[in-house]
C-alpha cells in the first residue's frame, strides 16, 4: 500500500507541477488568460441597466474546462493519497485521520506562509517538492528504489522551478 501512496503522491507533485505549468502559459499569454477568465470578471454587467450582457460565450467552454480540470487535479489525487492511508492503516483510522486533517491545517497555514513571502509561482513549485517529499518517504517504506528516485528527481525539479519563479 505504501508504494500506492507513492504513486499517488506523485501523481499529486505531477498535478501541482501541471497546475504551475498551466498558470504561467496564462500568465505568459494575456490574450489566452483574457479568454478563459473572462466570464468571472465582467465591467460591463449592469443588473440594473437595459444592455444584455452574455456571461459565457461557446468558444470560453473548453478553456474553462480545462481550467477546472487541472485546478482539480491536486485534490483529486490529494484525496487518493488520504484513501490509500486510510485504506492501508484500516486498525488506526481515528489517528491516520487526525494527523490528515492536522496536516490539512498545517498546510493551510503554511500556503499563506508562502504566499506572504513567495510569488504564486514558486509557492505552487514548493508544494510540489512537499509532495515529491511525501512519495519519496511512501516509496522508501515499501522498497521501491525506482520510485523513490522518481519522486527525487521530481522534487528536484520542483526546487528548480521554485528557485527559478522566486
Amino acid at each position: 500500500a505504501a508504494s500506492w501512496m507513492g504513486r499517488a503522491s506523485l501523481a499529486l507533485t505531477l498535478a501541482l507541477l501541471a497546475l504551475w505549468t498551466f498558470f504561467l502559459l496564462l500568465a505568459r499569454s494575456p490574450q489566452l488568460a483574457y479568454r478563459i477568465l473572462a466570464p468571472f470578471h465582467q465591467p460591463q454587467y449592469e443588473p440594473f441597466g437595459a444592455g444584455k450582457v452574455t456571461l459565457l460565450d461557446s468558444s470560453q467552454i473548453l478553456p474553462l474546462a480545462v481550467l477546472y480540470l487541472v485546478s482539480a487535479l491536486p485534490f483529486i489525487f490529494g484525496g487518493f493519497v488520504a484513501t490509500l492511508a486510510l485504506t492501508r492503516y484500516q486498525d488506526r483510522v481515528a489517528q491516520v485521520y487526525a494527523w490528515d486533517l492536522a496536516g490539512a491545517g498545517l498546510g493551510c497555514v503554511a500556503a499563506f506562509a508562502l504566499l506572504s513571502w513567495l510569488d504564486p509561482f514558486a509557492t505552487l513549485a514548493v508544494l510540489a517538492l512537499f509532495a515529491a517529499l511525501a512519495a519519496w518517504l511512501f516509496f522508501r517504506e515499501s522498497g521501491a528504489r525506482g520510485g523513490a528516485r522518481g519522486a527525487l528527481a521530481l522534487g528536484a525539479l520542483a526546487l528548480v522551478l521554485a528557485a527559478a519563479t522566486a
